[in-house]
């Protein structure tokens, strides 16, 4: 930087105790040499770390914006694996509680199934023991009454002998014995006992068919019309 010129008759004005005046640089004084020029080095080194320091920065940017996808990346992944997982144990757990109650049906099925068809088997049985018994006694009985309602065995020929001998007679006298086996028996209140036996049987009908031979003919006409009185 260049001082200002001097006169030298300025010179008595400065003592030489007096200290140098600092006067304000101004701006015509200013050495062009002293100037900022763009070609100057340390201008270029100021650019380049400011270069520098941006990129610095767009590459602290870009990390993070690649940390962030990286992490969305990696959410969307969990999610992913969360639903599948979910999924997964949602088909489980129905599977296994399919499996369960089904087995759990098919075991009180076939528990109902048995103890029903056993209660069945036990009701028929039941109801053929009664009806087979109702059959037996009703049975029974009319063999019992064979001998009481005949008063005793009489001879098949003795019977016949009387109805030839009722047909040529006047009288109109009927046998009062006839053979003491069946069907020559008379059943006491068959409508009554007939009843009960449809009722134990659940039977729609009773019917009491006699099979009579061509040798008891006679002898069963003659009963059947003496031996009316269960009608």
């Amino acid at each position: 930087m260049a001082l200002p010129e001097t006169h030298p008759a300025d010179a008595s004005l400065f003592s030489s105790n007096d200290p140098p005046l600092n006067l304000p640089p101004s701006d015509n004084n200013i050495d062009d040499s002293d100037s900022f020029d763009d070609e100057d080095p340390e201008n270029e080194t100021h650019y380049t770390v400011d270069n520098e320091g941006k990129t610095g920065l767009e590459e602290q940017q870009q990390q993070k914006k690649e940390i962030a996808k990286d992490e969305t990346r990696m959410v969307g992944r969990m999610r992913l694996i969360l639903l599948l997982v979910l999924v997964a144990c949602v088909i489980v757990v129905s599977l296994a509680v399919n499996f369960y109650v089904k087995n759990e049906e098919n075991s009180d099925f076939e528990t109902e199934f048995f103890s029903d068809a056993n209660k069945v088997i036990e009701g028929i049985s039941g109801s053929l023991d009664i009806t087979l018994g109702a059959v037996d006694a009703y049975a029974s009985k009319m063999v019992g009454l064979t001998k009481v309602d005949n008063g005793g065995d009489v001879s098949e020929t003795t019977i016949v002998d009387n109805v030839n001998a009722n047909t040529t007679s006047t009288s109109s006298a009927i046998p009062t014995s006839f053979p003491s086996r069946f069907p020559f028996v008379t059943v006491p209140g068959f409508g009554v006992q007939a009843a009960k036996m449809i009722k134990l049987s659940r039977a729609a009908q009773f019917i009491v068919a006699l099979i009579v031979t061509a040798q008891d003919r006679e002898a069963w006409d003659a009963y059947s019309v003496q031996n009316t009185q269960w009608m």
